[in-house]
């Protein structure tokens, strides 16, 4: 549910929030390998499986973010041609 807000707050607000869904993105995927490996530990290889599968699309959202951050702050303020 928290992931959608931050999906709807990209479409309001824009670039704006792009630091707030990089950082969310980054302490969720912490928090799920922490989840794989605490489910690896009692033997649980389907959650586990499960666990990986979200991780993995949590650590992509956290590189595409950070890569689209990184590219706003590079970007050039545009010259007016006459």
């Amino acid at each position: 549910m928290g992931t959608l807000l931050l999906i709807a707050g990209l479409f309001v607000f824009g670039y704006r929030v792009l630091p707030l869904v990089f950082i969310v993105a980054l302490v969720a995927t912490v928090l799920d390998v922490r989840e794989v490996i605490y489910q690896l530990g009692k033997a649980n290889y389907v959650v586990a499986f499960l666990a990986i599968g979200v991780a993995l699309s949590r650590l992509a959202t956290v590189l595409v973010s950070g890569l689209a951050w990184r590219t706003s702050h590079r970007q050039i303020a545009p010259v007016a041609v006459r």
